[in-house]
């Protein structure tokens, strides 16, 4: 590379060699394909880049955890299907890290969300009565964990839990459950019709929570308990899948869908401009 410095008032030529390195040679990926059977929820340990994931109809819903250690070339994983000293899992729904403790927090169909240890699969907490969970999203500001659920057929439900599993809030919102019951069920297509575990996120720059629930784009401010919302149906979309932040900006990008097509969409930090859409191929 050729650049131009200045020295005394006049530029010099100046020549750069920059040498890069294969950070990922096949001899150290080599057998990392894994088979995995109707995955609902990943999420990555942004420290170590281990990789958690739930296959809720594998037996009664297993947890894998998938290791990123460029010495572990075999790459084993891990597969949790039931947590010491608890029931077995039973249709888990959603998994997230917090990757600053170096804990993984789950729910499933037991009305329940715990929190473990990463490395030694030590259960930290465990919350019963949690209404039908289906999405988290850690707080790694305070070690406490966001949930959705639902409250009955056409409410939602926020829950937010201490770092301990003591219920802090609950927040209300409408919503529709994707079944005329009231209750998870066991298949492949219940399964697919929940909404998606990417449909929250937080925003721990501004402690800020983000959350979907049908075309509507909810943002809380954590401290304040300020809610500001943004209806989307107004730019012609009916569903609103994921949601995720530019920390920088604090704007959010959303995947949505109008009547044939998906887009991504951004809006701005304070959830309240529109800013536009691209759309996505399918």
């Amino acid at each position: 590379m050729t650049g131009y410095t200045l020295l005394n008032g006049r530029y010099y030529k100046m020549t750069v060699e920059i040498a890069s390195i294969n950070l990922s040679p096949l001899s150290i990926i080599n057998g990392r394909t894994v088979a995995a059977n109707n995955p609902r929820s990943l999420d990555v340990n942004w420290i170590d880049g281990s990789i958690a994931a739930i296959e809720p109809l594998t037996d009664n819903g297993i947890i894998k955890l998938y290791p990123q250690n460029p010495n572990n070339t075999a790459y084993t994983t891990t597969t949790i299907s039931e947590l010491p000293g608890y029931l077995p899992l039973d249709l888990p729904t959603g998994i997230v890290f917090d990757s600053t403790r170096n804990k993984i927090w789950i729910a499933d169909r037991r009305n329940r969300v715990m929190s473990m240890d990463k490395d030694s699969q030590e259960v930290l907490s465990y919350t019963k009565n949690i209404n039908l969970p289906y999405a988290l999203s850690a707080d790694i500001n305070t070690g406490g964990v966001f949930i959705l659920g639902y409250k009955n057929l056409s409410t939602g439900i926020m829950t937010y839990l201490e770092q301990d599993g003591s219920i802090n809030s609950t927040i209300e919102f409408p919503h529709e459950f994707p079944s005329a019951q009231l209750e998870f069920e066991s298949t492949i297509a219940f399964v697919n019709s929940l909404p998606s575990p990417h449909s929250i996120t937080y925003d721990h720059v501004r402690s800020r929570i983000w959350w979907l629930a049908l075309t509507t784009s909810y943002m809380m401010d954590v401290a304040t308990r300020s809610i500001s919302t943004y209806d989307l149906s107004a730019h012609s979309f009916v569903s609103l899948q994921t949601v995720n932040i530019d920390l920088q900006s604090g704007n959010t990008f959303i995947t949505a869908k109008d009547e044939t097509d998906y887009y991504v969409v951004q809006m701005s930090k304070g959830n309240d401009k529109y800013f536009g859409r691209s759309w996505m191929q399918s």
